[in-house]
């Protein structure tokens, strides 16, 4: 699986530093999530969408060489 980037809640707490800092790491960890449920069942459909579609993709992509190539064993 590749990375989508993270979910944050957006109703969570903010770090006062900058996003990247390491300092923040434990403010999001400890931070709670789950205030807005929808926006995240969103956000993982979309990265559970995007990983089927590339795997299909990829797939597609392998039995068409696989076919070209002259050999449709696997």
């Amino acid at each position: 699986m590749k990375h989508e980037g993270a979910w944050r809640d957006p109703n969570g707490d903010d770090c006062p530093y900058p996003e990247d800092d390491h300092r923040c790491m434990p403010i999001y960890k400890n931070g709670r999530i789950g205030y807005n449920d929808t926006f995240f069942e969103e956000w993982a459909r979309n990265v559970l969408m995007k990983v089927k579609t590339r795997k299909m993709e990829e797939a597609l992509n392998k039995n068409t060489a696989l076919v070209l190539s002259g050999c449709a064993c696997s």
